[in-house]
């Protein structure tokens, strides 16, 4: 039988209780960090592009998005679906499709030391770009559209139909149109209804 508050050594020797905790704390920590890191690894594991951004919207982040059509948008992420991420730049509301992202990143500073999301969110809006600039038509509010070859088409949005923008620009009595397939990007004031 053991004396009370001893344990044996690895020698044989008796290791005392103060002893005894400490190895106990030391391996305790040990399983904890572990248990973080394969945890991190299934979170990057499970991350999308949509799950980062969700998660950049709750946050109120500023990010910098660049697309494949070379604009670059600087400013909050005010929601992102399956289909877009909604970026609030200075007076504007960017509607960019996921698909049409090249790189997006994180300004620090603006959120404290929060560390940066994984993106394994799930429960994405399912508004697609058809339904947003839809919404925002009964403003007529000012439009400028992006192509995924980078042209651009700016004047008033007057209609979005099934698989096409109308587009008043202004230089022009007649309405200009846009199949919405072709639509990559949409910048509207942030005044706009919806916004």
């Amino acid at each position: 039988m053991q004396p009370l508050g001893g344990n044996p050594g690895a020698d044989g020797g008796e290791v005392g209780l103060d002893e005894w905790a400490d190895r106990a704390r030391v391996d305790t920590a040990g399983q904890l960090r572990r248990r973080e890191a394969w945890l991190r690894r299934q979170a990057a594991e499970d991350a999308s592009v949509v799950g980062v951004l969700i998660t950049h919207a709750e946050r109120g982040s500023t990010v910098s998005v660049t697309t494949w059509s070379g604009n670059r948008y600087v400013g909050r992420v005010r929601g992102a679906g399956w289909e877009l991420v909604t970026v609030e730049v200075t007076g504007a509301l960017g509607f960019i499709r996921l698909d049409s992202i090249e790189t997006f990143r994180a300004h620090h500073g603006d959120g404290g030391d929060a560390p940066d999301p994984v993106g394994h969110r799930g429960g994405a809006d399912p508004i697609s770009m058809g339904e947003v600039l839809g919404l925002v038509a009964a403003d007529r509010p000012e439009v400028t559209l992006v192509s995924r070859s980078g042209g651009q088409l700016a004047g008033e949005l007057v209609a979005v139909g099934r698989d096409v923008v109308m587009v008043r620009p202004p230089d022009q009595r007649g309405l200009a149109y846009a199949p919405l397939a072709s639509v990559s990007e949409a910048l509207v004031p942030a005044s706009t209804g919806s916004g």
